[in-house]
Protein backbone atom coordinates (compact mmCIF):
# COMPACT_ATOMS: atom_id res chain seq x y z
CA UNK A 1 0.00 0.00 0.00
CA UNK A 2 1.48 3.38 -0.60
CA UNK A 3 1.77 5.99 1.80
CA UNK A 4 2.59 8.84 -0.29
CA UNK A 5 0.50 9.79 -3.09
CA UNK A 6 0.21 13.62 -3.01
CA UNK A 7 2.98 16.46 -2.71
CA UNK A 8 2.79 18.11 0.05
CA UNK A 9 4.17 20.90 2.01
CA UNK A 10 5.85 20.54 5.90
CA UNK A 11 3.24 21.65 8.42
CA UNK A 12 5.98 25.00 9.19
CA UNK A 13 6.22 26.15 6.27
CA UNK A 14 4.96 29.04 4.49
CA UNK A 15 3.33 26.84 1.39
CA UNK A 16 0.87 25.00 3.65
CA UNK A 17 -2.39 26.03 3.62
CA UNK A 18 -3.57 26.55 6.94
CA UNK A 19 -1.88 26.95 10.00
CA UNK A 20 -3.49 26.43 13.95
CA UNK A 21 -0.28 27.67 16.33
CA UNK A 22 -3.00 27.33 19.35
CA UNK A 23 -0.83 25.25 21.01
CA UNK A 24 2.36 27.26 20.61
CA UNK A 25 0.17 29.92 22.14
CA UNK A 26 -0.58 27.97 25.38
CA UNK A 27 3.21 26.63 25.41
CA UNK A 28 4.12 30.46 25.32
CA UNK A 29 1.25 31.97 28.08
CA UNK A 30 2.70 29.14 30.19
CA UNK A 31 6.05 29.99 29.85
CA UNK A 32 5.10 33.31 30.93
CA UNK A 33 3.71 32.01 33.65
CA UNK A 34 6.27 29.61 35.34
CA UNK A 35 8.79 32.98 34.11
CA UNK A 36 7.07 35.45 36.72
CA UNK A 37 5.66 32.58 39.61
CA UNK A 38 9.15 32.82 40.90
CA UNK A 39 7.95 36.68 41.97
CA UNK A 40 5.43 35.47 43.28
CA UNK A 41 7.11 33.04 45.95
CA UNK A 42 9.06 36.13 46.78
CA UNK A 43 6.29 38.47 47.09
CA UNK A 44 4.63 36.13 49.42
CA UNK A 45 7.74 35.36 51.46
CA UNK A 46 8.43 38.65 52.26
CA UNK A 47 4.51 39.50 52.95
CA UNK A 48 4.80 36.49 55.55
CA UNK A 49 8.18 37.87 57.14
CA UNK A 50 7.46 42.07 56.94
CA UNK A 51 3.43 41.89 56.63
CA UNK A 52 1.79 44.05 53.89
CA UNK A 53 3.12 47.45 53.14
CA UNK A 54 0.60 50.10 52.93
CA UNK A 55 1.00 52.80 50.05
CA UNK A 56 2.41 56.42 50.94
CA UNK A 57 -0.18 58.49 49.90
CA UNK A 58 -4.09 57.68 49.91
CA UNK A 59 -6.18 56.06 47.51
CA UNK A 60 -8.29 58.85 46.60
CA UNK A 61 -6.71 62.33 45.87
CA UNK A 62 -9.06 64.85 46.64
CA UNK A 63 -7.71 68.02 44.09
CA UNK A 64 -7.49 65.45 41.72
CA UNK A 65 -11.04 63.84 42.27
CA UNK A 66 -12.58 66.90 42.85
CA UNK A 67 -11.15 68.51 39.16
CA UNK A 68 -12.37 65.37 37.68
CA UNK A 69 -15.93 66.02 39.08
CA UNK A 70 -16.17 69.66 38.18
CA UNK A 71 -15.58 68.74 34.43
CA UNK A 72 -19.36 67.80 34.26
CA UNK A 73 -19.69 71.52 34.50
CA UNK A 74 -18.25 71.66 30.31
CA UNK A 75 -20.56 68.90 29.84
CA UNK A 76 -23.51 71.17 31.11
CA UNK A 77 -21.81 74.35 29.38
CA UNK A 78 -21.37 72.56 26.28
CA UNK A 79 -25.19 71.39 25.67
CA UNK A 80 -26.30 74.73 27.07
CA UNK A 81 -24.11 75.91 24.52
CA UNK A 82 -25.79 74.39 21.63
CA UNK A 83 -29.39 74.25 22.85
CA UNK A 84 -28.86 78.12 22.45
CA UNK A 85 -27.12 77.81 19.22
CA UNK A 86 -29.85 75.12 18.13
CA UNK A 87 -32.89 78.01 18.49
CA UNK A 88 -30.76 81.02 16.69
CA UNK A 89 -29.78 82.99 20.19
CA UNK A 90 -26.41 83.59 18.78
CA UNK A 91 -25.91 86.80 16.12
CA UNK A 92 -23.42 84.27 14.14
CA UNK A 93 -22.30 80.27 13.97
CA UNK A 94 -18.71 82.14 15.07
CA UNK A 95 -19.99 83.10 18.35
CA UNK A 96 -21.12 79.48 19.05
CA UNK A 97 -17.72 78.33 17.78
CA UNK A 98 -15.51 80.27 19.91
CA UNK A 99 -17.75 79.34 22.92
CA UNK A 100 -17.41 75.44 22.06
CA UNK A 101 -13.35 75.70 21.87
CA UNK A 102 -13.27 77.75 25.02
CA UNK A 103 -14.85 75.01 26.44
CA UNK A 104 -12.86 71.90 25.28
CA UNK A 105 -10.04 73.99 25.96
CA UNK A 106 -10.88 74.65 29.98
CA UNK A 107 -11.81 70.85 29.61
CA UNK A 108 -7.59 70.31 28.81
CA UNK A 109 -5.95 73.19 30.60
CA UNK A 110 -7.78 73.28 33.94
CA UNK A 111 -6.81 69.41 34.84
CA UNK A 112 -3.76 69.81 33.66
CA UNK A 113 -2.86 72.92 36.22
CA UNK A 114 -4.01 70.54 38.78
CA UNK A 115 -2.10 67.60 37.86
CA UNK A 116 0.97 70.09 37.60
CA UNK A 117 0.46 71.13 41.03
CA UNK A 118 0.60 68.27 42.16
CA UNK A 119 4.06 66.61 41.34
CA UNK A 120 4.01 63.98 44.00
CA UNK A 121 0.82 61.82 43.13
CA UNK A 122 2.07 60.85 39.23
CA UNK A 123 -0.80 57.66 39.16
CA UNK A 124 -3.38 60.18 40.25
CA UNK A 125 -2.68 63.01 38.06
CA UNK A 126 -2.02 60.34 34.64
CA UNK A 127 -5.81 59.08 35.71
CA UNK A 128 -7.46 62.99 36.32
CA UNK A 129 -5.30 63.65 32.49
CA UNK A 130 -6.96 60.62 30.94
CA UNK A 131 -10.22 61.12 32.04
CA UNK A 132 -9.80 64.96 30.89
CA UNK A 133 -8.61 64.08 27.34
CA UNK A 134 -11.33 61.93 27.02
CA UNK A 135 -13.72 64.59 28.16
CA UNK A 136 -11.81 66.84 25.45
CA UNK A 137 -12.30 64.78 22.56
CA UNK A 138 -15.90 64.07 22.91
CA UNK A 139 -16.90 67.51 23.55
CA UNK A 140 -14.79 68.01 20.45
CA UNK A 141 -16.91 65.47 18.68
CA UNK A 142 -20.40 66.72 20.54
CA UNK A 143 -19.78 70.31 19.06
CA UNK A 144 -18.31 69.43 15.64
CA UNK A 145 -20.90 66.92 14.70
CA UNK A 146 -23.54 69.45 15.87
CA UNK A 147 -22.59 72.32 14.02
CA UNK A 148 -22.80 69.92 10.66
CA UNK A 149 -26.32 69.09 11.66
CA UNK A 150 -27.37 72.58 12.70
CA UNK A 151 -26.31 73.92 9.44
CA UNK A 152 -27.99 71.08 7.49
CA UNK A 153 -31.17 71.64 9.74
CA UNK A 154 -31.29 75.02 9.29
CA UNK A 155 -30.02 74.97 5.31
CA UNK A 156 -32.93 72.32 4.80
CA UNK A 157 -35.71 74.25 6.87
CA UNK A 158 -34.71 77.30 4.97
CA UNK A 159 -35.17 75.54 1.48
CA UNK A 160 -38.23 73.37 2.45
CA UNK A 161 -39.79 75.22 5.29
CA UNK A 162 -39.66 71.74 6.97
CA UNK A 163 -39.46 71.87 10.85
CA UNK A 164 -37.20 68.83 11.26
CA UNK A 165 -34.23 67.53 9.28
CA UNK A 166 -33.22 63.81 10.39
CA UNK A 167 -30.03 64.15 12.33
CA UNK A 168 -26.70 63.67 10.48
CA UNK A 169 -24.60 60.54 10.37
CA UNK A 170 -20.84 59.73 10.07
CA UNK A 171 -21.14 57.68 7.11
CA UNK A 172 -17.72 54.97 6.03
CA UNK A 173 -16.36 57.34 3.62
CA UNK A 174 -15.90 60.06 6.90
CA UNK A 175 -18.04 62.71 5.41
CA UNK A 176 -20.69 63.71 7.54
CA UNK A 177 -21.71 67.21 6.11
CA UNK A 178 -25.66 67.18 5.68
CA UNK A 179 -25.77 63.74 5.17
CA UNK A 180 -29.43 62.60 6.79
CA UNK A 181 -29.73 59.11 8.80
CA UNK A 182 -31.93 56.91 8.28
CA UNK A 183 -35.82 58.00 8.98
CA UNK A 184 -36.73 57.37 12.74
CA UNK A 185 -33.81 58.45 13.90
CA UNK A 186 -33.26 61.09 16.62
CA UNK A 187 -33.75 64.24 14.73
CA UNK A 188 -31.70 67.43 15.36
CA UNK A 189 -32.87 69.57 16.94
CA UNK A 190 -34.56 67.62 19.42
CA UNK A 191 -31.12 65.53 19.93
CA UNK A 192 -29.60 68.32 21.86
CA UNK A 193 -30.49 67.47 25.17
CA UNK A 194 -29.19 66.59 28.76
CA UNK A 195 -29.65 63.23 28.81
CA UNK A 196 -28.51 62.60 25.21
CA UNK A 197 -24.70 63.88 25.91
CA UNK A 198 -24.93 62.49 29.29
CA UNK A 199 -25.40 58.88 27.49
CA UNK A 200 -22.82 59.91 24.69
CA UNK A 201 -20.20 60.57 27.59
CA UNK A 202 -20.89 57.03 28.98
CA UNK A 203 -20.98 55.14 25.72
CA UNK A 204 -17.23 53.78 24.57
CA UNK A 205 -16.58 55.56 21.99
CA UNK A 206 -15.25 59.37 21.07
CA UNK A 207 -17.10 59.72 18.29
CA UNK A 208 -20.74 61.43 18.77
CA UNK A 209 -24.10 60.75 17.09
CA UNK A 210 -27.36 61.23 18.20
CA UNK A 211 -28.21 57.36 18.71
CA UNK A 212 -26.25 54.35 18.24
CA UNK A 213 -27.10 50.31 17.63
CA UNK A 214 -28.44 49.02 21.27
CA UNK A 215 -28.43 45.89 22.72
CA UNK A 216 -31.35 44.48 24.15
CA UNK A 217 -30.46 43.98 27.52
CA UNK A 218 -27.97 44.12 29.86
CA UNK A 219 -26.34 40.68 30.93
CA UNK A 220 -25.61 41.10 35.01
CA UNK A 221 -23.31 37.96 35.26
CA UNK A 222 -21.30 39.62 31.86
CA UNK A 223 -21.04 42.74 34.36
CA UNK A 224 -19.73 40.68 36.90
CA UNK A 225 -16.93 38.72 35.41
CA UNK A 226 -15.88 41.81 33.62
CA UNK A 227 -15.33 44.12 36.86
CA UNK A 228 -13.48 40.50 38.44
CA UNK A 229 -11.48 40.79 35.68
CA UNK A 230 -10.13 44.24 35.60
CA UNK A 231 -9.78 44.30 39.17
CA UNK A 232 -7.41 40.79 39.32
CA UNK A 233 -5.77 41.78 36.26
CA UNK A 234 -4.72 45.32 37.66
CA UNK A 235 -3.06 44.20 40.39
CA UNK A 236 -0.93 41.37 38.58
CA UNK A 237 0.48 43.97 36.41
CA UNK A 238 0.92 46.54 39.52
CA UNK A 239 2.36 43.30 40.99
CA UNK A 240 5.14 42.67 37.95
CA UNK A 241 5.60 46.89 37.56
CA UNK A 242 6.97 45.89 41.61
CA UNK A 243 8.65 42.98 42.01
CA UNK A 244 10.04 43.18 38.05
CA UNK A 245 10.03 46.02 35.91
CA UNK A 246 11.30 48.29 39.06
CA UNK A 247 14.26 46.08 40.00
CA UNK A 248 15.73 45.32 36.48
CA UNK A 249 15.21 49.21 35.62
CA UNK A 250 17.09 50.17 38.83
CA UNK A 251 19.60 47.49 37.89
CA UNK A 252 19.89 49.34 34.19
CA UNK A 253 20.21 52.71 35.28
CA UNK A 254 23.06 51.37 37.55
CA UNK A 255 25.35 50.07 34.78
CA UNK A 256 24.39 53.33 32.53
CA UNK A 257 26.51 55.33 35.15
CA UNK A 258 28.94 53.00 35.45
CA UNK A 259 28.99 52.98 31.70
CA UNK A 260 29.16 49.08 31.98
CA UNK A 261 26.51 49.40 28.52
CA UNK A 262 26.97 45.70 27.74
CA UNK A 263 25.38 45.23 30.59
CA UNK A 264 23.04 47.91 30.59
CA UNK A 265 22.09 46.01 27.05
CA UNK A 266 21.52 42.88 28.80
CA UNK A 267 19.25 44.59 31.35
CA UNK A 268 17.28 46.42 28.75
CA UNK A 269 16.25 42.83 26.94
CA UNK A 270 15.37 41.39 30.55
CA UNK A 271 13.40 44.65 30.52
CA UNK A 272 11.33 43.24 27.53
CA UNK A 273 9.53 40.85 28.57
CA UNK A 274 8.17 41.82 31.52
CA UNK A 275 7.31 45.71 30.29
CA UNK A 276 5.42 44.25 27.06
CA UNK A 277 3.26 41.82 29.21
CA UNK A 278 2.16 44.53 31.27
CA UNK A 279 1.47 46.31 27.92
CA UNK A 280 -0.60 43.54 26.71
CA UNK A 281 -2.54 43.22 30.37
CA UNK A 282 -3.46 47.03 29.88
CA UNK A 283 -4.61 46.52 26.55
CA UNK A 284 -6.51 43.64 27.67
CA UNK A 285 -8.16 45.74 30.61
CA UNK A 286 -9.00 48.64 29.12
CA UNK A 287 -10.05 47.69 25.35
CA UNK A 288 -11.65 44.70 26.20
CA UNK A 289 -12.77 44.92 29.73
CA UNK A 290 -13.38 48.31 30.70
CA UNK A 291 -14.40 49.36 27.36
CA UNK A 292 -16.82 46.47 27.17
CA UNK A 293 -18.15 47.37 30.83
CA UNK A 294 -19.30 50.53 29.47
CA UNK A 295 -21.14 48.74 26.71
CA UNK A 296 -22.78 46.49 28.94
CA UNK A 297 -23.85 49.16 31.83
CA UNK A 298 -24.95 51.26 28.52
CA UNK A 299 -25.96 48.66 26.13
CA UNK A 300 -23.88 49.90 23.11
CA UNK A 301 -24.01 47.56 20.58
CA UNK A 302 -20.99 48.73 18.42
CA UNK A 303 -18.98 46.92 20.84
CA UNK A 304 -15.74 46.62 17.99
CA UNK A 305 -12.76 48.50 19.74
CA UNK A 306 -9.51 46.82 18.19
CA UNK A 307 -9.29 44.35 15.32
CA UNK A 308 -6.74 41.64 14.99
CA UNK A 309 -3.45 44.37 15.52
CA UNK A 310 -1.29 41.43 16.83
CA UNK A 311 -1.43 40.17 13.13
CA UNK A 312 0.04 43.55 11.91
CA UNK A 313 3.00 43.13 8.94
CA UNK A 314 3.24 47.17 8.74
CA UNK A 315 2.91 49.78 11.32
CA UNK A 316 0.33 51.24 8.99
CA UNK A 317 -2.21 48.17 10.28
CA UNK A 318 -1.28 48.34 13.48
CA UNK A 319 -2.21 51.84 14.00
CA UNK A 320 -5.33 51.65 11.98
CA UNK A 321 -6.99 48.19 14.31
CA UNK A 322 -5.39 48.62 17.61
CA UNK A 323 -7.21 51.58 19.00
CA UNK A 324 -10.56 52.03 16.82
CA UNK A 325 -12.09 54.40 18.85
CA UNK A 326 -9.64 56.86 18.23
CA UNK A 327 -8.80 55.61 15.19
CA UNK A 328 -12.33 56.48 14.61
CA UNK A 329 -12.22 59.85 15.88
CA UNK A 330 -8.68 61.40 13.71
CA UNK A 331 -10.48 60.23 10.52
CA UNK A 332 -13.97 61.91 11.71
CA UNK A 333 -12.68 65.26 13.20
CA UNK A 334 -9.05 65.64 11.95
CA UNK A 335 -8.16 63.61 8.69
CA UNK A 336 -11.35 63.75 6.40
CA UNK A 337 -12.60 67.98 7.54
CA UNK A 338 -8.12 68.45 6.09
CA UNK A 339 -8.97 66.39 3.40
CA UNK A 340 -12.48 68.46 2.59
CA UNK A 341 -10.54 71.58 3.58
CA UNK A 342 -7.95 70.68 0.92
CA UNK A 343 -4.92 69.66 2.00
CA UNK A 344 -3.19 66.50 0.56
CA UNK A 345 -3.60 62.80 2.25
CA UNK A 346 0.39 63.28 3.50
CA UNK A 347 -0.45 66.45 5.40
CA UNK A 348 -3.64 64.90 6.97
CA UNK A 349 -2.03 62.11 8.18
CA UNK A 350 1.06 64.55 9.11
CA UNK A 351 -1.67 66.03 11.49
CA UNK A 352 -3.13 62.98 12.30
CA UNK A 353 0.16 61.98 14.10
CA UNK A 354 1.04 65.03 15.42
CA UNK A 355 -2.95 65.81 17.56
CA UNK A 356 -1.96 62.09 18.72
CA UNK A 357 1.93 62.59 19.98
CA UNK A 358 0.44 66.08 21.62
CA UNK A 359 -1.61 63.26 23.48
CA UNK A 360 0.93 61.05 24.36
CA UNK A 361 3.41 63.27 25.06
CA UNK A 362 1.08 65.23 27.50
CA UNK A 363 -0.43 62.18 29.19
CA UNK A 364 3.13 61.05 29.99
CA UNK A 365 4.87 64.76 30.67
CA UNK A 366 2.90 66.36 33.01
CA UNK A 367 1.93 63.80 35.58
CA UNK A 368 5.46 62.99 35.87
CA UNK A 369 7.01 66.35 35.50
CA UNK A 370 9.41 65.80 33.42
CA UNK A 371 9.01 67.58 29.45
CA UNK A 372 11.89 65.88 27.46
CA UNK A 373 9.56 65.27 24.07
CA UNK A 374 10.33 61.61 24.11
CA UNK A 375 6.59 60.37 23.40
CA UNK A 376 6.39 62.80 21.12
CA UNK A 377 9.23 62.25 19.04
CA UNK A 378 8.41 58.24 19.18
CA UNK A 379 4.70 59.17 18.07
CA UNK A 380 6.31 61.31 15.07
CA UNK A 381 9.22 58.56 14.20
CA UNK A 382 6.02 56.35 13.32
CA UNK A 383 5.21 58.19 10.00
CA UNK A 384 8.60 56.90 8.40
CA UNK A 385 8.40 53.46 9.96
CA UNK A 386 5.01 53.35 8.76
CA UNK A 387 6.74 54.07 4.79
CA UNK A 388 9.60 51.92 5.65
CA UNK A 389 7.44 48.73 6.65
CA UNK A 390 4.67 49.37 4.12
CA UNK A 391 7.58 49.10 1.51
CA UNK A 392 9.04 45.72 3.36
CA UNK A 393 5.55 44.01 2.80
CA UNK A 394 5.38 44.78 -0.41
CA UNK A 395 8.32 43.96 -1.42
CA UNK A 396 10.91 41.57 0.82
CA UNK A 397 8.32 40.23 3.02
CA UNK A 398 5.48 39.35 0.69
CA UNK A 399 3.30 36.59 1.93
CA UNK A 400 5.66 36.17 5.10
CA UNK A 401 5.60 36.50 8.60
CA UNK A 402 8.86 38.49 8.53
CA UNK A 403 6.81 41.87 8.80
CA UNK A 404 4.91 40.95 11.89
CA UNK A 405 8.61 39.95 13.31
CA UNK A 406 9.80 43.38 12.34
CA UNK A 407 6.68 44.59 14.12
CA UNK A 408 6.95 42.99 17.51
CA UNK A 409 11.00 43.82 17.89
CA UNK A 410 10.85 47.59 16.83
CA UNK A 411 7.77 48.02 18.66
CA UNK A 412 7.72 45.75 21.72
CA UNK A 413 11.68 45.05 22.66
CA UNK A 414 13.33 47.70 21.78
CA UNK A 415 10.84 50.56 21.55
CA UNK A 416 9.16 50.18 24.91
CA UNK A 417 11.99 49.67 27.45
CA UNK A 418 13.94 52.23 25.83
CA UNK A 419 11.42 54.75 26.60
CA UNK A 420 10.71 53.56 29.85
CA UNK A 421 14.35 53.84 30.33
CA UNK A 422 14.41 57.22 29.24
CA UNK A 423 11.78 58.78 31.24
CA UNK A 424 12.44 56.97 34.29
CA UNK A 425 15.89 58.23 33.98
CA UNK A 426 14.41 61.75 34.09
CA UNK A 427 11.69 61.18 36.30
CA UNK A 428 14.58 59.98 38.89
CA UNK A 429 16.71 63.11 38.32
CA UNK A 430 13.80 64.77 39.27
CA UNK A 431 12.58 63.44 42.55
CA UNK A 432 16.46 62.68 43.52
CA UNK A 433 17.06 66.68 43.13
CA UNK A 434 13.75 68.06 44.65
CA UNK A 435 14.63 65.64 47.86
CA UNK A 436 18.11 67.34 48.37
CA UNK A 437 16.33 70.93 48.44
Amino acid sequence: MSMHKLTRPSVLSIEYPSRDYTGYLNLAMIILGVHFSHAVVDCVSLVWRYGVQLPKHSLVEVPCLMCALSLTINIFLAWFTEYLASRRFFPSSMAVGVLHSLNCLWTLLYPCHVAWSRPDVPLHTFLLLFWSVIAFLKLVSWSHTNWDLRHAFFSRRARKSQAHLPAAALHEDGYNNAKPLESGATRYPHSVSLSNISFFFFCPTLCYQPDYPRAPTIRLRTLASLTFRIIVMTAFAGFIIDQQIHPIIQNTMSHVDSLDLLKALGELLRLAIPSTFVWLIFFYVYFHCTLNLFAELTRFGDRLFFKDWWNSTSFSRYWRTWNLPVHQFVVRHVYFPLLRAGASKMTANVAVFAVSAFFHELLISIPCHVVRLWAFLAMMGQIPLIYLTDQLEKTLFKETQAGNYTFWLIFCIFGQPMAVLLYYADFSARTTSESAL
